[in-house]
C-alpha cells in the first residue's frame, strides 16, 4: 500500500518518534520468547484472488531451553485488499498495483478492536482517533481515548501531558499520504499477547490513499 518508504517528521522531537513504540515491542517479544512468522495461502487460477486474500500470522512460542521445540502457537487471521491507483506523469498516464496485509489488534480497557495493515516501512502504531474528523477516518473505526480507562495522554519522550497545554505531535510521511496525531499510551493486544504501548491517535489522515483502504491504522513493524 505504498508503505515501504516512511519518513518520520516530529514537530518536538525530530529523533524521538517510534523509538518507544519499536523499543516496547522488541522487549515484549523478548521476554516471551515469541516470533511473529506470517504466510499467505493463495489459490493459482481463482478469480477472488483479485479482491482478497486470506493467510494467517502465526505466533509460536518456543522454549528457552529448546528453542526448537514449539510449545503453544496462536494465529490471526490476515486478508488481502488489493488497490489499484493511477499516475499521470508527463510521459502518460500508468496504472498501479499495490498489495496491503491487515489483521486485527485491540487496544484499551475495555478493549476496542481495529484492523491494521502490516507495514515493514514504519515503526509506529498509528490509529484513527475520535479528534480526526477528516473523511479519511471516520469512515473507519476510531480509538476513543475517553471510553478506555487505562489510556494515558503523553508526549513524544514518554512524559504525562499537561492538561490545557498544547500536545506534541507527529507527522508521517508515507509514498503517497500522510498521517498526523497525538502520543497516547494503553494497553494493546495483538491475538492474546498483551503489552502496555505507546501509539499515535491520528488528528488527520489524508484522502489519498487512506479512504481507499478497509483497514483503520497501520502496525509498523520497522523495530
Amino acid at each position: 500500500a505504498d508503505l515501504d518508504k516512511a519518513m518520520v517528521e516530529d514537530t518536538a522531537h525530530p529523533t524521538a518518534p517510534d523509538r518507544p513504540f519499536a523499543a516496547a515491542m522488541a522487549r515484549m517479544l523478548a521476554l516471551t520468547g515469541l516470533t511473529l512468522l506470517a504466510f499467505a495461502a493463495a489459490s493459482a487460477g481463482n478469480e477472488a484472488e483479485d479482491k482478497w486474500l486470506h493467510g494467517q500470522v502465526q505466533v509460536q512460542q518456543h522454549s528457552h531451553e529448546e528453542v526448537a521445540r514449539t510449545a503453544t502457537s496462536h494465529s490471526i487471521s490476515l486478508q488481502r485488499q488489493l488497490y489499484r491507483s493511477k499516475q499521470t506523469h508527463k510521459a502518460g498516464t500508468r496504472i498501479v498495483h499495490k498489495t496491503a496485509y491487515y489483521g486485527m489488534v485491540q487496544v484499551g480497557t475495555p478493549r476496542q478492536s481495529f484492523s491494521v495493515v502490516f507495514d515493514t516501512g514504519s515503526g509506529n502504531l498509528m490509529l484513527p482517533s475520535t479528534y480526526c474528523q477528516t473523511r479519511a477516518c471516520t469512515m473507519h473505526r476510531r480509538f476513543n481515548r475517553k471510553a478506555s480507562t487505562t489510556a494515558q495522554d503523553i508526549e513524544a519522550d514518554g512524559t504525562p501531558s499537561r492538561k490545557g497545554a498544547p500536545r506534541d505531535q507527529i507527522t508521517v510521511t508515507f509514498g503517497t499520504g500522510e498521517i498526523s496525531g497525538v502520543f497516547i499510551q494503553d494497553d494493546v493486544c495483538i491475538g492474546n499477547l498483551c503489552s502496555n504501548l505507546r501509539f499515535v491517535g491520528a488528528t488527520d489522515e489524508t484522502e489519498d490513499p487512506f479512504s481507499s483502504f478497509n483497514f483503520d491504522g497501520v502496525l509498523g513493524l520497522a523495530l
